[in-house]
């Protein structure tokens, strides 16, 4: 029987789907020149991850596996869900405003 607690996914997959379910929208806005700033699962450190043009993420799972770890995965999720334009290109994404800010303020 396996000792698996639910609070910490056994894998890196659904580690990194439980990062990508508390920080999708701060990964997602977070892009800048090609990499993201992806937390970790406890959320005080965040890494720098790239897709493209090579998977790399700065975490040490990812330097002593070479294979995608959690904070790829949940950024490959973020992108998943983040809509393209008929061009295949992604459209700015931008935070929403605040409720009772304006821009006239």
């Amino acid at each position: 029987m396996s000792n698996t607690s639910l609070a910490h996914p056994a894998t890196r997959e659904a580690r990194g789907l439980e990062i990508y379910c508390k920080h999708s929208e701060d990964i997602a806005l977070s892009i800048r020149r090609g990499t993201y700033s992806v937390p970790g699962c406890s959320g005080t450190v965040t890494y720098a991850v790239r897709l493209v043009p090579e998977e790399w993420c700065e975490c040490r799972d990812f330097e002593h596996r070479s294979e995608p770890c959690k904070h790829i995965y949940a950024t490959r999720t973020v992108l998943s869900c983040y809509p393209r334009e008929t061009d295949g290109s992604r459209p700015p994404l931008t935070r929403p405003a605040a409720v009772g800010s304006s821009d006239t303020d």
